[in-house]
This record gives structure tokens, sequence and C-alpha cells, in this order.
């Protein structure tokens, strides 16, 4: 029976063998198996679950659980808070029960083997299977060898209750984190099992069906058919005519139209009969059913076309669906965005079709150009918490620098999307037109050429148009994410293309922006504005430094990568400071927040802002001035320097590709460039790590020309994103009480940062020559979002500006052998932090710096999601903003173009 309906040959059992394999490696290779695993942390104590307290004179800890979905459980790990040693049992007993309080699982370990807060798993002998919704709970009692009753390892004992108190009316919550308990399970993904056979059975029936292959032979007996209808109407009408020309009666009646067509009915009932063997009225078998319906089909070749035309319409929307499927976003979007989009990638449709000319070609090129880059923008969400955006497109080498630090992963339900999409484009090449209709060379040119115009003119009404817009399409600077969650992949990278150059502030031109510099020049802007009402210390709170009388000191500007600092945005407890050295640093340092411009990824942004005095806020959202928007010459602190006597040099221990950093440091005037290929047989802390990027920092330093200052700048790659890397750390850094696997790598990875920054001041606090060390982070790492959620106090969907600012916020410390004087909680722009280290160093400052310093007086911290004002309260950008704010937000908008983007700086400011 199946040899009627499938051909198997073996080119097509080679085929589907192929995709096949092909399917289930990558299934293998990116979600391990449709076997998930699955790990949960909760807390002892918690109201929710947990019930601490005595009974009968024995100290008890009980955490109740219950799942969502049957799962076996397999392990569970526990971790105690802190404890001594001599004030609890010997042995701890440890019982699961299941929902009708029977023990299903029992053990009993030695308190001496627990450490305290550090994970101690549980190796169960056998697995226990869960119910959906069942609630389990797991009981903890201690004992000594002199009293069955001991106390369990940091339990409260502030908040014990009446040994009667029966246990379940207890709703307690301990002051102190007593216990973790971690439970590994694991569960089939039954859906994702059911949707990968049924793309099996439709791949298989793809590969082999044969009924589309008797579409020619059901064409052609339909064409038989016509032919002979029109041969019996032929008769027919002869009939007629002889009936017209005779006069008999019985002649009229045996040319009569019934009669011919009685005629031509009993040849072809006796031909059927003949054929099946068999008696049976021809008249009666004609029956409506599924094999008619689909031989109707095959036989009409509008129908294929009709098919073809439908899929031609439908591939942009179903090729959408499927990459939004995966990113989880189709719920968030805004209403308008699934039409638009439709519309996008239709007229990208339009535009191949004019080219190729090929319906069925033009929609697989669709689809295995748009599908991946869909894929990159998830790979690029999950390891740096931003999306794909037309910038990075300039930033491919150096993501390949770092590429081989992160892991791509999909979960079954994401992963089913993949050979869905494999077996729509091999429907579609199915489907193709085998051989082109010959056309003539006018026909050809038309129909290239009006698909092309069509597409072209649908895309500039979309980008040239407010048309977005006016239907809430619009983009979120502050909130890349959510921007993409709500407008899709596809329409997001849209919108940003229109951030591709620096447009021309309102109001722009020479004249203006030479008026403001003579203003500035005017203005006495190194005394520093009254700060008796002002709530926070910042740039402007500091004046240029005079001890030096006029010495130019060494400069070592350090951006020191993924640095931040979580004690000073919210509450954190470790089990050592991962930043020790550097909050013991109080003579001769002034610390505190630097605001930056990105996070999670977008070093070459805060490089450019604390180099330059710039500020991300007048380039385009998403953009990438390194990569995009360099010049021959540009202005910085380097460049300035030069023209002080400093010998400038810049070191960066990974490729000097990465950023365009070749051709931007040629433009700042640097005069060395020390990249990877200059570190021979360096240390590995992950990547080349911050000390031997010192060790290197210090070679230059003493090979340097005696007889003038220098200037350093050196950007680091230690802490860069990767973070289930699993390094071997002698003192791991952890979260107490938690278990957030890429906190704790990046925690662990910056308290080697800070012992080398140790050995960096200890080499310096020696050395005669007048020196200045400013290190900064370029921004925060994308870790776990719970780990900030946690640290804010916040869910993510609660946040206000002021706990996305936080996000934002990376450390600075500024540190001299000479006096400088002593602040802490200073908080700064990374536009500012420049002026600050000038100031530090007893530098005047330049023109466009001084202006800086003006705006920083009244606006003391702003980034490219807003500003704080001298109370510290944060406001977004055009939010009613006081008059003297937007004029001098207005001016440092015309003021940076002159001096950054305009293509006559020479006219501007002379050579």
């Amino acid at each position: 029976m199946l040899y009627r309906y499938f051909r198997f040959n073996k080119k097509r059992v080679v085929v589907f063998a192929i995709l096949l394999i092909i399917i289930l490696s990558i299934q293998v290779f990116l979600t391990g198996s449709l076997m998930s695993e699955q790990s949960v942390t909760t807390e002892a104590g918690n109201t929710n679950s947990a019930v601490i307290g005595i009974i009968d004179n024995e100290e008890i800890i009980r955490q109740k659980f219950s799942f969502n979905r049957k799962v076996v459980l397999s392990r569970f790990v526990l971790s105690f808070g802190s404890f001594e040693r001599n004030d609890v049992g010997d042995t701890l007993h440890i019982q699961m029960t299941d929902g009708n309080n029977n023990i299903v699982y029992n053990t009993d370990i030695s308190v001496d083997k627990i450490k305290a807060n550090q994970d101690y798993p549980i190796k169960m002998d056998n697995t226990v299977t869960i119910p959906k919704g069942v609630t389990c709970c797991i009981r903890i009692t201690c004992s000594s060898k002199e009293n069955s009753y001991a106390a369990i390892p940091t339990l409260n004992t502030t908040n014990r209750t009446n040994p009667n108190t029966y246990m379940s009316t207890l709703k307690m919550q301990t002051h102190a984190k007593s216990l973790n308990i971690r439970y590994t399970y694991r569960f089939r993904q039954v859906y994702p099992l059911i949707v990968m056979l049924i793309e099996i059975l439709i791949l298989f029936v793809l590969c082999f069906e044969h009924i589309s292959d008797m579409a020619a032979v059901y064409r052609k007996r339909y064409l038989r058919e016509l032919k002979k209808k029109k041969q019996r109407e032929n008769t027919a009408g002869n009939g007629e005519q002889k009936n017209d020309k005779t006069k008999s009666q019985d002649a009229k009646i045996k040319y009569s139209k019934k009669a011919m067509f009685d005629k031509e009915n009993d040849k072809k009932k006796k031909a059927y009969i003949k054929k099946h063997n068999k008696k049976q009225e021809y008249g009666k078998k004609h029956t409506v059913s599924v094999k008619g319906i689909a031989k109707w089909c095959l036989a009409h070749k509008k129908f294929i076309v009709i098919v073809r035309k439908a899929a031609f319409v439908l591939n942009p929307l179903i090729v959408f669906l499927m990459l939004e499927s995966m990113n989880g976003s189709l719920e968030l979007m805004r209403p308008g965005v699934w039409p638009f989009t439709w519309l996008l990638l239709f007229s990208i449709e339009l535009l191949i079709y004019g080219i190729c000319r090929r319906a069925s070609l033009s929609m697989l090129i669709l689809n295995f150009v748009m599908f991946p880059i869909g894929l990159a923008n998830l790979f690029i969400m999950n390891v740096r918490g931003t999306p794909f955006l037309p910038a990075d497109i300039l930033g491919v080498a150096t993501a390949t620098e770092v590429a081989d630090h992160y892991t791509f992963s999909l979960s079954p339900a994401q992963f089913i999307i993949v050979p869905a999409f494999f077996i729509w484009n091999l429907f579609v090449f199915r489907i193709a037109i085998k051989k082109q209709p010959k056309e003539t060379l006018k026909i050809n040119i038309i129909r290239r050429a009006v698909p092309v115009f069509a597409g072209m003119i649908l895309i500039g009404i979309m980008y040239n148009t407010p048309i977005l817009e006016a239907c809430k399409i619009t983009d979120d600077v502050w909130n890349k994410v959510g921007s993409c969650q709500k407008n899709g992949f596809y329409m997001n990278y849209f919108i940003n293309l229109h951030y591709l150059k620096v447009s021309k502030p309102a109001g722009y031109s020479q004249e203006k922006a030479k008026k403001i510099i003579a203003e500035t020049k005017k203005d006495n802007i190194t005394s520093v504005e009254e700060t008796s009402s002002r709530k926070v210390i910042s740039n402007s709170d500091f004046k240029t430094n005079t001890t030096l009388n006029g010495k130019k000191p060494n400069i070592i500007y350090i951006m020191n990568e993924s640095l931040a600092d979580f004690s000073k945005i919210g509450k954190v407890n470790y089990n050592r400071d991962p930043l020790e050295f550097i909050h013991s640093m109080k003579d001769n340092t002034i610390s505190g927040l630097d605001y930056v411009s990105v996070f999670g990824a977008g070093t070459s942004n805060s490089e450019f802002e604390a180099m330059t005095g710039n500020t991300m806020k007048f380039f385009p959202s998403g953009c990438n001035v390194y990569q995009q928007f360099m010049h021959d010459s540009t202005y910085s602190i380097s460049q300035y320097l030069k023209t002080l006597g400093y010998d400038c040099d810049a070191i960066h221990p990974s490729s000097a590709k990465n950023w365009n950093r070749i051709a931007t440091y040629n433009s700042m005037k640097f005069d060395k460039f020390i990249s990877i290929d200059d570190f021979k047989n360096p240390e590995y802390i992950r990547y080349i790590s911050d000390k031997e990027s010192y060790k290197k920092l210090i070679e230059l330093y003493n090979k340097r020309d005696k007889s003038k200052p220098l200037f350093l700048f050196n950007v680091t790659i230690q802490n860069h994103g990767g973070y289930l890397t699993n390094t071997n750390w002698k003192e791991p850094v952890e979260v107490e009480g938690k278990y957030y696997t890429e906190t704790n790598e990046y925690l662990s990875s910056t308290k080697e940062s800070d012992n080398a920054f140790k050995y960096l001041i200890d080499y310096f606090k020696k050395q005669d020559e007048p020196t200045i060390i400013c290190m900064f982070g370029d921004h925060q790492p994308s870790i776990e979002i719970e780990f900030y959620e946690e640290l804010l106090g916040k869910k993510q969907d609660e946040w206000e500006i002021s706990d996305i600012q936080k996000r934002y916020a990376t450390p600075f410390v500024l540190w001299a052998n000479y006096d400088i004087g002593s602040a802490s909680d200073v908080v700064i722009g990374n536009n500012t932090l420049e002026n600050m280290l000038l100031k530090a160093a007893g530098i005047e400052l330049p023109t466009y710096n001084k202006y800086v310093e003006k705006v920083s007086q009244t606006i003391p911290v702003m980034n490219v999601n807003g500003y704080m004002d001298n109370d510290g309260n944060w406001h977004n950008y055009g939010s009613d903003e006081p008059d003297n704010i937007k004029k001098l937000l207005d001016d440092y908008d015309i003021l940076q173009y002159g001096y950054y983007s305009d293509t006559d700086k020479e006219k501007l400011f002379g050579k």
C-alpha cells in the first residue's frame, strides 16, 4: 500500500537520512537531549514554603516544595551559613516525604563534612518521582552521640517559638540565611518531543511522497477528458445538423442531441464494465472523496499556481513567526508590528525576486539569510544581554576574538523551530517551477523592474515617513532589550538603521559653535560653584591640583573590562570582598561611581567617552563610534597631551583590530600601540590577565624617554564576558547563600583584578617621579538577571529610571603618588572622567573640556539614558527640562558636533 503513495529509491532515502541526521545532530548540539535537567534553589525560612521551629524538644527544619510538572528528583544540594562547630551536633538526619507524609528517601551525613557557605551535594542512591503539584517536604534534624537533640547549623535561635506550638501552624522567617536547598530534577519535554515526531513525519512525506509525481498523469487524463467532451459536443452538433436536414421522424429521433449523448454514454459504460470486469452503473460512480479532491488538485495547474503564490506571500510571515517564537516575544509585541514586519520582509523578498526571477529561489534566499541573522540576535541576547543592532555588523571581527568563551544553547521548546524551518524550506523547494517559460527581453525587464520598484517603494515609505511612529512602533533608546521584545528583531533592526549616521543638531552652524567657544573662554570655569545645597559630590567639586607647581606627572589611564562594584549600588553578601584592596585605598585617592552609556557590551563607546569628553547621548542610538564615525583626526586627551610634550602609548592585550582600534589610535595621535602580538608567554586568567597587562605597562614606563612625561592608556580584557568557563579558582568569590554560576565566576575574576591593581599601585608607590593612575570600568557584566533583581530588590519589570541607571554605574578610582586629597562616594558621568584626571594631574583644561566642566556644575552626571541633578535625582531627557539645562545640553550638542563630526574642523578651530 505504501508503495502506491510513496516512492523509495536510493536518492530519496539518502536525502531523508542526511536531513534527519543533520536535524538530530543540531538538536543534540544545541539542547543536549529532550530530557531536560533543571535546578531550583529555595531558602529555608521563607514565608511561602519553609517551617522552622522546635517540636518535642527536637530542633527541626522542614522545607516544602512542589513542581508544576511531573519530575524525577535525582539530587539535591544543601548550603549552610556560618556556624561554630562546637555549638552544633554531630549528625544531620535528612528525610524526604511525599504528599502523604510517607518517607520516600532518607540519609545521614556527618556535620564534619559540611563547610560553611559551601555546597554539600546529597548523593541520592535512588531517584524519586514527584507527581505534578504534589507538595513534598525535606525534613532535617540534628543529633549528637550524647543527646538526640542538638542545634542545626545557623538556625536563627532568636525566632524560636513555643515548643508546644503545632508545626504546621508556624509561619516563621529567619533573619539570617540559615539554609539553602537546591533541587536538581529531570523531566521529559513532552510537547517538543511530540512536535519533533510530527516534523519527522512531515519530512518523511516530503521526501518520499509519490502523489505529486502523478500530477502530469492526472493532468493528461484531465486533458483527454476535455478533448472527448469536446468531441461529444461536436458529435451532438453534427447530429443536430442531420436532424435539421432530414424530414423523417425516425431520423429526427435518431440524430437528436439526447440520443447522441446516450450513445456516447453507452460506449463509456461498456468500456468501464469491461475494464473492471464487473457490472456497475457508470453514472453512480461520481462521489466526493479525499482521493478525488487530491486528483482534481493535481490535475489543475491553477491549483499549484495558487499554492506557489500563497507560499510566496506567506513566507515572510512564517519566517518572522518562527524566529519570534524562539525569542518568546510574540505576546509582548505591539499590535502593529506583525503586519509591518511582514510588509518589510515581503518587500525584501520582492527585491530578491526582481533580481533572480524565481519565486522559490527568492524565498529560499530570504529565509537562509534572515533566519540565521535572527539566530545571531538570539545568541547575542543570551551572552551579552543586548540585541543585535546594525552597528554590530562592523564589530564581527571583534566578536570572533572572544566567541570561544561563550556557549550557545537552546531549550527543546526553542529548538523544534529549527527542523520546522528546514521542513518549510524543503516544501518551498518541492513546489518550485522546474522550467521557466521563454520571454521576450522587454517582458523580462518589465517583470524584473516591477517587483524591485514595488519593494523599494514599500521600504522607502516605512523608512522615510512617520508611519511607524504613528502606529507606535518606536525605539526605546534606554531599553534596547525591551525595544527588541516589543518590536520583534527584524523591525527593531530596521528602526535602528536610522542611527547609522550622525544628524546635525538643530540650529547648528560654525558661527554658533564659535560663539559658544568664545563664551566658554571668557567664563571662569575653574572656580567651583557654591555647593552648600548640593547633595552629591561630583567632578565640579574638585579644583585643579597645584601641589606639583606646574610639573607634569606621568599619567596612567586604565579601562578595566567589565569592572563593577555591586556593593555601591545594592545590598549583596560575599564570602569575601572581591575588591578588598580598592576599598582599602584612602590616602591620595578619589573614588566613586562612573555612569557609562553601555551595559554588558559596547566597550569602545565607554572608551570613546572617557578619551574625548564627548557623550553618547548626542550620537545615534545603538551606534558604535569607533566602527562607524572615526575620522583622520580626533580630539582626545592623548591628542591634547601630545601638544603638551607627552609621549602617548596604548596597550590592549587582545587583537589590535578589535573595535577598529588601529585606525582609532592613529586618529587620536598615539605614538605606539601594544597589542596581543607583543605579549610573549603571558599569564592567562580566562584571557590575558590584568597583572600581565600591568607588567607590560611597567615595562613601557621603564623604557620611556625620561626627558618627557608619559601618558599610558591600558584596556584590559581579563573580565570579559563568557562566564561559563568553569575556571578553577584558588580562592573563589561567591554570593552567600545563592547559586549564580556566572556571577560567581565573574566575582572570582574581579578579585584577581583587585590583586593585580594592588601590584600596580605598590610598584608606583616606590617611584620618585610623580605619577597618577585612573582606573574605571567600561560597563557592568551581562550575568544572571536574577542576581541584578536581588541586588536592586525588585523584579526587572518594576525598575524605574534610578534602578536602570544603577546597571550603568561602574567604579572609578583615582590615585597618585603625590598629594591629590581624598574623597569617596563621588559620582560622575563618563564624559567628565577625563576632566577629573586632568585636574588631579594639575593640567589646565582645554577649551572644549572647560565647557564640559561648565555643564557638570549643573548636570553632575549624564549618560545616554538620562541625567542626574545636583540633588541626586535622575531625569529622562526631554521630560520638562528647565530652560537652563536645555540650553546647556543644546550648546553641548552643537559644540560636540563641531569638534567631532563637522567635516571642516580646520575652518572651525584652525589647525
